[in-house]
């Protein structure tokens, strides 16, 4: 039988360990109100248009000192 969904990795270099945690945040709010809980009133409004289609894990990257976010499909 054919398999015919789309996976995805990726690695996403961020500046700082800050734009990380900041990042890692989003993500985590973004999969709680993608499950049926309300974003928090300091969500960005751009990405709260975007909650249906959040559909992919994201975890720390910090091969070599570098910091940055491994965005995988589940």
């Amino acid at each position: 039988m054919a398999d015919y969904y789309t996976r995805f990795s990726l690695v996403l270099h961020l500046p700082s360990e800050e734009a990380q945690e900041y990042a890692l945040d989003i993500h985590h709010q973004a999969r709680q109100a993608s499950e049926g809980d309300e974003p928090p009133p300091n969500f960005p409004p751009t990405l709260s248009e975007q909650l249906d289609a959040w559909q992919f894990e994201m975890d720390a990257d910090d091969p070599a000192g570098q910091h940055g976010l491994w965005l995988h499909s589940r």
